[in-house]
């Protein structure tokens, strides 16, 4: 398998991945206001 079939293999994945991450960046955006950050991640 090349590079490059295999970078084209992944590459859904990758979309997927990004898009996963931008919807997670916003979020954390609208609760950064809203919840401390302890409390986020230790509740």
């Amino acid at each position: 398998m090349s590079d490059k079939d295999y970078r084209e293999t992944l590459q859904p994945f990758q979309d997927r991945t990004t898009e996963w991450r931008k919807s997670w960046i916003a979020m954390e955006r609208q609760w950064g206001r809203e919840v401390p950050l302890s409390s986020r991640y230790y509740s």
